[in-house]
């Protein structure tokens, strides 16, 4: 389990609720929340392509979405399905690479990239950078930098 996702749900959900993970890959997060009782909906490639609008056809009190932005396309179209899976008042949570991180050859983001993309249907934006160490083959012990972009629906 992602542990900044975890912090934030701790910090901001005291009943278990639903979420929607875009780009959900093996669905560790899932596999997590849904222990705890959550109800949780994943996507991702090859059934949802995140580069179009996507609709669960019901909204939640949590989406999220941890390191796929970079890999989109078109960002507001990924913002607009955010927007659009969530309650009124739900939470937004997104993890991102910043353009220091030396890892990725895709497209990256500074702190004011993501509060353009969000400031326009998002209220109570939030963006912090970390820099964490990671270790996993091929690549073995590094450094990222990350983005946590948090709102709220209004």
């Amino acid at each position: 389990m992602n542990k900044f996702l975890l912090q934030f749900i701790n910090e901001n959900f005291t009943n278990y609720k639903d979420a929607l993970d875009l780009g959900c890959g093996k669905g560790i997060e899932i596999n997590y929340l849904r222990e705890h009782g959550w109800y949780v909906l994943g996507v991702d490639l090859p059934r949802v392509d995140l580069n179009f609008p996507y609709s669960a056809d019901r909204e939640f009190d949590l989406v999220y979405s941890l390191s796929v932005l970079q890999f989109i396309k078109n960002k507001y179209v990924f913002i607009d399905t955010c927007y659009n899976n969530l309650k009124k008042g739900g939470r937004l949570f997104l993890l991102t690479f910043h353009k220091d991180d030396k890892n990725f050859k895709t497209e990256l983001f500074t702190e004011n990239d993501l509060n353009i993309l969000l400031k326009e249907k998002f209220k109570d934006v939030k963006i912090e950078r970390f820099d964490i160490k990671d270790n996993h083959p091929p690549i073995g012990e590094h450094n990222h930098a990350i983005l946590i972009a948090t709102a709220i629906k209004s």
